[in-house]
């Protein structure tokens, strides 16, 4: 992440815990998580006793749409529209700058480095709505930890994969934000 979008965003954080703690928040909320996505990925005792474990990607259904737009419909109502514009611009700078790093990580054969920018774009676009992202950045994980050992085969696709759920997905942010931008304008 470039130093103006982790100033930007260490700003934003700040005034949000600032408004949060005002209004009588005192914690940070836990990662969203399907239960019942999560308890398919366990499998069943007989799996697990014999090695076998389901690969938890593929329990969980592929979204509607590049954006869930019941996730950015929470939003808006929990935060207002500013506040999920400024989340949306963040996003899109997040789908830009994040898979650059993991490419720039994997060039220098830093594969926790990797590792940790999928993950940090699995979990920012999974909680804005961006869930195919989510999803593609969490098997690039795994494919990343595969090639630290050494198979590199699922690599390129998982990049490939990435890369064009980034690309839909920016789309689908800047239609949301001049749809947003038309309907303030309305008002």
């Amino acid at each position: 992440m470039s130093s103006l979008s982790h100033s930007r965003l260490s700003a934003a954080s700040e005034r949000q815990r600032a408004s949060d703690k005002k209004a009588g928040v005192n914690g940070l909320p836990a990662k969203p998580i399907d239960s019942a996505a999560f308890a398919r990925s366990l499998g069943t005792p007989a799996q697990v006793s014999r090695g076998r474990l389901p690969v938890a990607a593929s329990a969980i259904p592929a979204a509607p749409g590049p954006l869930d737009a019941a996730t950015l419909d929470d939003l808006r109502s929990m935060m207002g529209a500013a506040r999920l514009d400024q989340l949306l611009c963040l996003l899109d700078e997040e789908l830009d700058q994040r898979p650059r790093a993991v490419r720039a990580a994997l060039a220098d054969r830093d594969f926790a480095a990797a590792a940790a920018e999928a993950h940090n774009l699995a979990g920012g676009a999974g909680n804005l709505g961006a869930l195919r992202v989510s999803e593609a950045a969490r098997g690039l994980e795994q494919c990343i930890a595969a090639a630290a050992t050494g198979d590199c085969s699922l690599l390129a696709p998982a990049l490939r994969n990435l890369a064009a759920k980034a690309i839909e997905a920016r789309q689908a942010v800047a239609h949301c934000r001049r749809a947003q931008l038309l309907e303030q304008l309305q008002a």
